[in-house]
């Protein structure tokens, strides 16, 4: 029912949604870029300390095939050409987070100017036996706390929840294309993860439920 009061600003959802998969693949890349400098730095320190003409063969069994050339230490303007490409890639993923908060933020205070409007419709629709009976402050609660929670339900939960998902896959993607051991032990370790945060939260949303229904009525 949410997602469908927010049907009047589809279009500009649909950008939301946009921004944050391009600024969470963004975020996914920049460790692998990273990754590429510090294999720089490695190669190079490794290089430093071995002596010119070494073959390859005869280098340690771990840095056989990693590129080291003997003799040769760190490459610090190929090292700093990387880093600058990884501060671009953050500092765009942080600029298109950012302005998919902002894009939100304009959506769910229509989404909720809207929704208050239809609030105060509905009150002014009700009889006056309904106020009689109604208990003291409950209506006040209904008009204000509920549709604030609304409003950090749909500025918060949605852009968390797209970030989250989209960050596990992308996460996982990475992980695949760099040691499939690593991502076999992630995938055990998550479900646990998720059955845990399960539990907590199905116990949570019991006692936030008891919580505003006895708002209004001390």
């Amino acid at each position: 029912r949410l997602v469908g009061r927010m049907r009047p600003e589809r279009a500009l959802a649909s950008l939301v949604v946009a921004l944050v998969i391009v600024s969470v693949l963004l975020m996914s890349i920049g460790p692998r870029l990273l990754g590429h400098a510090t294999d720089l730095v490695f190669r190079g320190f490794v290089g430093s300390r071995t002596p010119v003409g070494t073959p390859d063969d005869q280098l340690p069994e771990a840095v056989q095939g990693q590129g080291v050339v003997p003799g040769q230490g760190v490459d610090f303007g190929a090292v700093g050409e990387w880093l600058l490409l990884v501060l671009g890639v953050y500092a765009a993923a942080s600029v298109l987070s950012w302005l998919a908060g902002f894009v939100l933020n304009g959506v769910v205070q229509r989404t909720v100017r809207r929704m208050r409007g239809d609030v105060e419709e509905k009150i002014h629709r009700l009889p006056l036996g309904y106020f009689d009976r109604s208990p003291r402050g409950e209506l006040l609660s209904r008009v204000t706390n509920d549709v604030d929670n609304m409003q950090q339900s749909l500025s918060m939960s949605i852009t968390q929840l797209l970030t989250s998902v989209l960050t596990v896959f992308g996460v996982l993607v990475m992980m695949l294309t760099i040691s499939p051991l690593l991502t076999l032990l992630t995938v055990v370790t998550v479900p646990l993860s998720l059955w845990v945060t399960r539990s907590i939260a199905r116990r949570s949303r019991t006692l936030f439920v008891d919580q505003w229904t006895n708002t209004g009525r001390l």
